[in-house]
């Protein structure tokens, strides 16, 4: 958490913020299920 705004933009535009997201990219462009299967309702 940033309290200074300055702060934030600096990180954001900094080599480990971009570097992080080239890593994650796959990640949070796959898949959009976690848990794939079928629900069944438990009526007990």
């Amino acid at each position: 958490m940033y309290h200074i705004a300055v702060s934030f933009d600096v990180h954001v535009k900094g080599p480990h913020f971009a570097r992080f997201f080239d890593i994650i990219q796959t990640f949070a462009e796959g898949p959009t299920w976690l848990i794939k299967g079928a629900r069944i309702n438990d009526n007990a």
